[in-house]
């Protein structure tokens, strides 16, 4: 069975879809948390690169649009049986329920992506404002 391009064809769907495969790579890897050692060797926190947390959070927020877009560009997809006999007739409505299927896992992942970049961006506004408290204590 064939894979569904969302309407994109050949080269324009493979140069889509590994966009969005680089872009979660690199968000995957935009927010640097390293151990400090404290006495003894042993770990007492970690360190925020709030500019990195940053840019995950705007990369997840590109990669959610572009999911977006292809959710919409898939809305418009419409199968028409080829001839009215009945195996065609059911065939054309097997491919439109798949495609609603699609369309609805895609908003899903889209809402747990939203979720996890809202989480990050709450987390960073919190991580800014005790740093802020922080530096006023020095």
């Amino acid at each position: 069975m064939g894979e569904s391009t969302g309407g994109l064809e050949g080269e324009a769907y493979e140069h889509s879809r590994q966009k969005v495969l680089n872009d979660l790579a690199e968000s995957r890897v935009a927010i640097e948390l390293s151990l400090r050692p404290g006495p003894g060797g042993v770990g007492t926190g970690f360190r925020v690169d709030p500019e990195k947390a940053q840019a995950c959070i705007d990369e997840l927020t590109a990669v959610i649009r572009d999911l977006r877009f292809a959710v919409t560009a898939g809305s418009a997809l419409a199968f028409a049986p080829p001839s009215q006999d009945p195996v065609s007739i059911n065939v054309a409505r097997n491919a439109g329920e798949m495609a609603t299927r699609a369309q609805e896992w895609m908003l899903a992942w889209i809402a747990q992506l939203e979720s996890t970049r809202n989480g990050l961006q709450h987390q960073l506004e919190a991580y800014r404002a005790q740093d802020s408290e922080s530096a006023l204590t020095l």
